[in-house]
């Protein structure tokens, strides 16, 4: 495969520094280097108008149209080398040598297309008037065997001309072809174009996004547009009318909204192993403990054979109940919220011999598939059973197959009384979900990405594909952030997509849409994520210059002054951060945790007494919050009370509710009595909950030792006492 890196170079050449005669260079030693590699009659032609270009500009002639003629070279060049990849594609990738394989003796053209798609829908329509269950399966068989040919065919086919812009782009959004065809092919442009990036494939995509009216072709033409922007290999730069195609797109409102909902699916899609793991370790054990339970379409029930235990203590099996819904409830929360939590469970059914035909991955689910024939026939409720499936389960294309598959592989391993009630496909899989639910678009939008997702991440042959979904430092894979979106409408929906990405502590993901959005003025919400991006990334300087922007602005900005009077107290600036805390405390009365630090920072000014004061006031006020009391110790700590920090310490390690910090603190003031003995026990202690380091402990606290006179000498004595 070094081929490929020399002609990926040539790419590079050509899209990022724009050196027409360095990548003519690279490309004839990988040609001259590489037996599978062909050379193409277009090169010469390419090297003949740049050989005259320069042997005009060495005569001195000037051309007003020198630049356009030579960015015209740049894109013959470009296509070419696109070409030069697919051939090596077609010997190196299984995928491309596989779909060669079948597309060999195929011999399609336009009409040849054109005809077979509207003779299927036609086909279809007799059938409706002469029922044939075997001209049926026949008609179905022949179709999707030519329809699969017909999706290699696209994946291997080379760059396009206009004339198959136009082709494509008529037909597909043609009434008078059957919709799950388009929706198929469709998906065999995108990953065309996902692969190597073919400018009219692109701009088909737009348009059918643009004029569809059947909302499924709509939205995977729309992902499949979104999808195609790789970061990595920015090609707006050599076609400019890329810009007037998403400027025409992001026109629109309801599209950018759509774009949006999208980023935030695709982000779902990154953090599937990260959901995964919270559903099979901190979900699951909850549900799987309360065994006596069992869980179908109505609901959690109690198992009939009920024990004596549970007879006798009924409080318990509440309990168990409670903890049973509160597990399913966060499942269904996660779920409603965009999380993949299907992907676990079926990332293990995708072995089956349908998923190794590589159109398969991306089929819109139907009983009428020929791959489902086998599985239709072993149910017991046959067709109506999956054509239930399809109608109520929960799972995106990929997945119901896998189900109707797993379901059938099973079948005889099920009580009778189970397939006898697979019989009533209604009462097996339940009613159908919400009217109008999976006609909404971001539904749609969402079983399609899974779908995808599956098909990147579990693929036989998935290497053979650049992954969209594979977001990494170096690959950036982040439509969002595209140079083509920069300056649409989308930049004022930057910030929502910002807020989403704080709430999935996906900070790094942050970073690039603040970065790639940061074009001075910024909006106030914009102002926030930059400066709490900056917080995160231990810029602190630079972020309290923001939040000072912020709040000379809008001076009464509670969010920023938080994080000002935060910053302050962090960096030692107690008078100033004692005056922000205390303008938070009159903006918000009832915020606790304000009156605490406002407080605390009184404690380390010349106003330690009213410190103090204000945390007794607090003490009395809220005398079971363990913030304030905690406070309080700490204040009595620093004044040199070390009696009375004691006794708030007792108080609260006696709550139950302490911190492996208050252990320290709490020897602290028994150490400075002289209790040498109980000091060392909670030295100890705070030593083993977290392995805590005591002597960077005490290098910390160096100034607490002055306020009671310890001695290096006393110190180095008591470390000695704590490793005994």
């Amino acid at each position: 495969m070094e081929e490929l890196f020399s002609l990926y170079e040539v790419r590079a050449c050509i899209l990022e520094s724009e050196d027409l005669g360095r990548a003519l260079r690279v490309l004839d030693e990988a040609l001259a280097n590489y037996s599978s590699l062909h050379t193409d009659e277009r090169l010469e032609d390419i090297r003949m108008d740049y050989s005259r270009m320069k042997d005009f500009v060495l005569r001195g002639f000037r051309d007003l149209q020198r630049e356009t003629l030579y960015r015209q070279l740049l894109r013959r060049l470009f296509v070419v080398v696109n070409d030069i990849i697919l051939q090596s594609y077609l010997h190196h990738k299984t995928s491309y040598m596989t779909a060669a394989l079948k597309c060999r003796n195929m011999g399609i053209c336009n009409d040849d297309i054109k005809m077979r798609l509207e003779g299927f829908v036609q086909d279809v329509a007799m059938l409706s008037l002469t029922p044939d269950e075997q001209r049926r399966q026949q008609i179905y068989q022949e179709h999707f065997d030519w329809l699969s040919r017909l999706f290699d065919a696209i994946l291997i086919s080379p760059q396009w001309k206009e004339s198959q812009f136009s082709f494509w782009a008529d037909i597909l959004v043609s009434p008078t072809i059957d919709a799950s065809d388009a929706s198929l092919l469709t998906s065999a442009i995108m990953l065309s174009c996902i692969n190597i990036f073919d400018v009219e494939k692109f701009h088909l995509l737009v348009h059918i996004a643009l004029v569809s009216h059947d909302e499924t072709l709509r939205q995977r033409a729309m992902a499949g547009m979104a999808l195609s922007l790789d970061n990595g290999c920015d090609c707006s730069p050599l076609y400019p009318e890329m810009q007037e195609w998403i400027d025409a797109f992001t026109a629109d409102e309801s599209r950018c909204r759509q774009l949006l909902e999208m980023q935030m699916q695709v982000v779902y899609c990154f953090d599937v192993d990260k959901d995964t793991a919270t559903i099979r370790k901190d979900i699951m054990p909850g549900i799987i403990k309360n065994q006596n339970f069992t869980i179908d379409r109505n609901g959690i029930h109690e198992k009939e054979e009920d024990s004596l235990e549970d007879i006798l203590h009924s409080d318990d099996f509440d309990r168990r109940m409670d903890e049973m819904e509160k597990s399913m409830k966060r499942i269904r929360d996660m779920q409603k919220n965009g999380s993949d939590i299907y992907f676990g469970g079926f990332s293990h059914m995708k072995r089956f011999a349908f998923f190794y035909v590589l159109s398969n991955w991306f089929a819109p689910f139907t009983a009428d598939h020929p791959g489902l024939a086998e599985a239709s026939a072993k149910l017991p409720g046959g067709r109506q059973l999956i054509e239930r499936i399809s109608a109520v389960s929960p799972f995106c294309d990929s997945d119901a197959y896998s189900f109707a598959f797993a379901l059938s592989s099973v079948i005889n391993q099920l009580p009778e009384s189970v397939r006898e009630m697979m019989k009533n496909a209604d009462a097996m899989l339940g009613p159908e979900q919400p009217e109008g639910m999976r006609t909404q678009s971001a539904y749609i939008r969402l079983m399609y990405l899974q779908s995808l997702y599956r098909f990147f991440r579990l693929y036989i042959h998935k290497d053979d594909f650049s992954n969209p979904f594979d977001y990494d430092s170096d690959k950036r894979r982040f439509f969002f952030i595209h140079p083509l979106l920069r300056h649409t409408p989308l930049r004022l929906l930057a910030v929502r997509l910002e807020q989403f990405m704080v709430k999935r502590h996906r900070f790094d993901l942050l970073g690039d849409i603040v970065d790639h959005y940061a074009e001075e003025p910024l909006t106030l919400g914009e102002r926030r994520m930059k400066a709490l991006w900056l917080e995160k990334q231990g810029k602190i300087d630079e972020a309290a210059d923001n939040y000072q922007r912020i709040l000379k602005e809008y001076p009464d900005d509670k969010a920023a002054l938080a994080k000002v009077a935060w910053i302050d107290m962090e960096r030692g600036n107690y008078t100033e951060a004692a005056d922000h805390y205390r303008r938070l405390c009159l903006l918000k009365p009832d915020d606790v945790a304000y009156q605490i630090r406002w407080g605390i920072c009184l404690l380390w000014t010349n106003k330690s007494d009213e410190g103090l004061q204000k945390l007794y006031e607090l003490d009395f006020r809220y005398p079971d919050n363990t913030d304030v009391i905690r406070a309080l110790a700490w204040g009595l700590l620093l004044q040199g009370k070390a009696k009375k920090a004691e006794e708030t310490y007792d108080r609260l390690l006696s709550s139950g509710q302490d911190e492996s910090q208050d252990w320290l603190n709490a020897a602290y003031s028994k150490w400075f009595q002289g209790k040498v003995s109980d000091a060392v026990i909670l030295f100890k202690n705070y030593k083993a909950k977290e392995n805590h380091d005591i002597r960077k402990a005490f290098e910390n606290d160096s100034q607490l030792f002055l306020i009671y006179g310890v001695t290096s000498c006393d110190i180095h004595i008591m470390l000695d006492l704590i490793d005994e």
